[in-house]
């Protein structure tokens, strides 16, 4: 996030249908988002929890690019307008970590934006079955993380 946090969002979405259907929607289908969660209209909510938890994910992604593009794993890379003297890439890695705890769950207990048709009364959100999560770029709406919590209940989330 940003100094200020005001520059990513964070969505989570609890589904009454299969968790891997919405998953797919939201990967295949690149107006998902625009079309479901952007133009959604706020919703009062009732009670408002969601767990802590903490994601990690690594992976050496020099295979992978070294299928398409494998110009700078070698001497001749020509890397030479980036870096003086000759270089070339020798392992490429990846890692990812997310987090979220109270600080930073806080400034959205109070409101969530959830797709439905109509709704009277405040609607509970609670996260204790299976959820995807979201963090996206609030000013272009690039989506910058993407996963899901298969057991929320889970002790060490």
């Amino acid at each position: 996030m940003d100094e200020n946090g005001k520059n990513y969002k964070f969505t989570s979405a609890i589904v009454s249908q299969k968790l891997w259907d919405l998953v797919d929607k939201v990967r295949i289908d690149s107006e998902f988002i625009k079309k479901h969660i952007e133009n959604a209209k706020e919703v009062k909510t009732g009670e408002f929890k969601i767990p802590k938890f903490k994601i990690s994910f690594g992976f050496d992604a020099a295979g992978a690019l070294e299928k398409g593009l494998n110009l700078p794993f070698f001497p001749e890379a020509g890397l030479d307008g980036i870096v003086m003297g000759k270089y070339r890439i020798t392992a490429v890695a990846h890692k990812l970590v997310i987090e979220v705890n109270e600080k930073g769950t806080e400034a959205a207990a109070g409101t969530a934006v959830i797709v439905i048709k109509c709704w009277q009364d405040p609607l509970d959100f609670v996260a204790d079955h299976p959820f995807m999560f979201i963090v996206r770029d609030d000013r272009n709406g690039v989506i910058m993380f993407m996963g899901y919590v298969l057991n929320p209940l889970l002790e060490g989330n």
